[in-house]
């Protein structure tokens, strides 16, 4: 890698985020590790996002504003992808802020053990509501010991987010697919992990994921909520299966799923899109799916709510289950 080259591309997608633009790069110039870039994907925002991006670019000459066309945050981070210049990757979302020590964290580990990815826990604010999520510090390498702790770090929600990693550029072979708006960000690290050899994990909160706006896309009621949610378990599996050569069923354990089952029925019976009949219907085709009961079997494990979705579905008892979400 050419020395006049940044050590890290921060790649931020920007999308009507002026209420918390200032506070993410604000974090990013406080950064204790100083050798980095700092590009802007402007997306065709409709506040002053794109007049705040040209300020600190004034300010900065680390800081590059690339501005486009609203494409979605996929193509996005792509195009940060290609206008990167560093020899390592960190995405950070413009609504999400760093303490000042990340970057150094995940550099200083990234170079010291040889790995081709870090991963860090991450600190996340809902509603008042301040929760660390860290993971236990190892260092993996190979397949064997990836297989041994993927599911661990999957349901904890480690392997699925794009901005609690450090990436090597050059081991980036794909990109975010831009025809999805949920479960994009799991396929690219699936993609991603491929091509690693090592990893390592730290047990470190210092990016703070803040859940501001309740109505998002991961939030929201989708009719296709359900279907991604199979879609990707089943990407999950082929990656365990035919990747990881996970040949027993016991070891695919996909406690992610039936959480995503849970969510996808409790806003289906919350929504007021559709009739109580179509909603039962709903619930009466989702849970008699194979891969819904095989997942509820092989999960042992379980949270409370899980435990009861498992006891009506296994029972095949779906209208109780109806009248049991309508009253959480």
């Amino acid at each position: 890698m050419n020395k006049s080259y940044p050590v890290v591309s921060i790649i931020v997608p920007v999308y009507n985020g002026e209420n918390v633009l200032k506070r993410c790069i604000e974090s990013i110039l406080c950064q204790t590790f100083k050798d980095w870039e700092l590009l802007l994907i402007e997306d065709g925002s409709q506040d002053k996002s794109q007049v705040i991006c040209e300020s600190y670019e004034k300010q900065d000459d680390r800081i590059r504003l690339i501005s486009k066309e609203n494409e979605g945050v996929s193509a996005t981070r792509n195009r940060g992808i290609k206008e990167a210049k560093g020899q390592y990757i960190q995405f950070v979302d413009c609504d999400d802020y760093l303490m000042d020590t990340y970057l150094e964290v995940m550099v200083s580990k990234m170079i010291e053990q040889k790995v081709d990815l870090v991963i860090t826990g991450y600190t996340r604010h809902k509603a008042g509501k301040i929760v660390e999520n860290l993971p236990r510090e190892m260092k993996i390498s190979g397949k064997k010991e990836l297989a041994q702790n993927f599911f661990g770090l999957y349901n904890h929600w480690y392997l699925n987010t794009p901005w609690n990693k450090l990436y090597c550029r050059d081991n980036i072979k794909d990109i975010f697919p831009e025809d999805m708006s949920l479960g994009e960000d799991l396929l690219f690290n699936l993609s991603y992990l491929k091509n690693v050899g090592s990893i390592y994990v730290i047990k470190d909160g210092g990016y703070q994921y803040c859940i501001e706006n309740e109505q998002s896309l991961g939030t929201r009621f989708r009719k296709d909520k359900f279907e991604n949610s199979c879609y990707l378990h089943s990407k999950i599996l082929d990656f365990a299966k035919e990747y990881l050569e996970m040949e027993q069923e016991e070891t695919w354990v996909d406690e992610t799923f039936l959480k995503e089952i849970r969510f996808a029925v409790t806003n289906l019976v919350r929504t007021n899109e559709l009739t109580s009949k179509e909603k039962k219907q709903k619930i009466q085709e989702w849970t008699a799916r194979e891969e819904v009961k095989s997942a509820y079997q092989r999960c042992k494990n379980l949270g409370k709510q899980d435990e009861i979705f498992r006891f009506f579905i296994l029972k095949e008892w779906n209208v109780f289950l109806y009248y049991i979400v309508k009253c959480l």
